[in-house]
């Protein structure tokens, strides 16, 4: 009976395998179908729709540049009279001064959203404009005491009557702007140039990735202040920042606390001390959501080594995306900080701090990684962490 059995297995086994070898062999058609395009016609028609989609782009490109340009006229500044005599700070209705200290004006860079700009061919810069239509150009000066921008200007009105011995016409008015200065641009890269209808254009470059976090937040020097207070009043389950070298620190873990009147979110991430700042980049994916991501490779006479890290972090709240910082210490600890939603009002770009000095809490300096905006992150797959030899 056993063999039997066995031969009728290996009889169904046999029979199998020839309806599958059959199958496998079998003719399939595939139909032909007639064009009534030739081939080149059929190329044409290809090209002429891609045509369409790059013209459709271009004039999608065009609507978003005038619609930049339209915000920028908005946002000129105008110049005001020297022997104008300034109120008290409730007297503003200019909206995009965010405050006054006697003739210098805070700009509101929250509402200014042209102040600060990528260019594909100079990178990030900022530019802040004045109309100086009617104003002898002669008269035009633009000057910096390290801190504000100062631009200066006369104006020959038609009830002003005689000659002055400047040759200018004498009884010109004088008039003049002073805006406080963002933290992070260099007084000293300062350019300024006037354009054919009037407009005065002071712009500088910015540096790609600014770190700016705050010393108040990491420096011994300030614990008796802001730092210690906030902390002794604070309960234990209430947000507050950490310093790396805190016997407290919670590593990986997003923190937001007060200070100073603003907002601020503070995350220190463990990425070792094999990368290096320039490795690093920490990439915006959502007002809520960053990615950390590293990427190091050694070469020897015998072997290459690479080492990655990538993962993402829900921060909790939203952040100003553009205040977003990442330093390394050399301790190996990725210090990232950020501006909460609404709380970065008349810091400019990426000014985080009262100063440009930072610490990582044991006196050794951040040194700055790479920071990328909203409109660069691509879609990311899950958190991962890797080193291979």
């Amino acid at each position: 009976m056993a063999s039997k059995g066995a031969s009728t297995m290996t009889s169904s086994t046999s029979s199998s395998n020839c309806l599958r070898h059959a199958s496998a062999g079998d003719v399939v058609h595939v139909p032909v179908v007639q064009d009534s395009m030739t081939f080149e016609s059929r190329q044409s028609t290809k090209l002429k729709e891609m045509e369409k989609r790059v013209e459709a782009e271009i004039k999608k490109k065009k609507r978003d540049w005038e619609k930049q340009v339209e915000r920028m006229r908005e946002e000129f500044l105008e110049l005001y009279p020297t022997d104008k005599v300034w109120g008290s700070d409730e007297s503003i209705h200019d909206p995009l001064v965010l405050k006054r200290r006697g003739s210098t004006d805070h700009l509101d860079y929250k509402k200014m959203k042209t102040l600060f700009l990528d260019y594909p061919d100079t990178g990030r810069r900022f530019k802040i404009r004045f109309n100086v239509f009617g104003y002898d150009l002669k008269t035009i000066r633009v000057t910096t005491d390290g801190d504000r921008i100062i631009v200066r200007a006369t104006k020959h009105e038609e009830d002003s009557g005689g000659g002055g011995e400047d040759g200018v016409g004498g009884g010109g008015r004088e008039f003049c702007r002073k805006i406080w200065k963002p933290k992070e641009v260099d007084h000293s890269k300062l350019k300024s140039y006037l354009t054919s209808d009037f407009i005065l254009i002071v712009e500088a470059p910015l540096p790609p990735t600014s770190l700016n976090l705050r010393k108040a937040i990491h420096s011994p020097s300030h614990s008796h202040g802001s730092l210690a207070s906030s902390r002794s009043r604070s309960p234990s389950n209430s947000p507050c920042v950490e310093t790396p070298s805190s016997s407290k620190e919670k590593i990986g873990v997003p923190i937001f606390r007060e200070d100073d009147g603003h907002r601020r979110m503070h995350l220190v991430v463990e990425v070792g001390s094999t990368f290096k700042p320039h490795d690093i980049t920490v990439q915006v994916i959502k007002e809520n959501k960053i990615l950390v991501k590293a990427k190091h490779e050694e070469k020897t006479t015998d072997r290459l080594s690479k080492s990655k890290f990538s993962k993402e972090y829900e921060l909790g709240e939203k952040i100003e995306t553009y205040s977003l910082t990442g330093g390394l210490s050399g301790n190996g600890k990725l210090v990232i900080g950020a501006f909460a939603k609404g709380h970065g009002d008349g810091i400019g770009g990426k000014g985080m701090a009262d100063g440009d000095d930072q610490d990582d809490g044991e006196g050794g300096a951040l040194e700055p990684c790479n920071v990328l905006g909203r409109a660069s992150a691509p879609v990311v797959a899950a958190a991962s962490s890797s080193s291979s030899r």
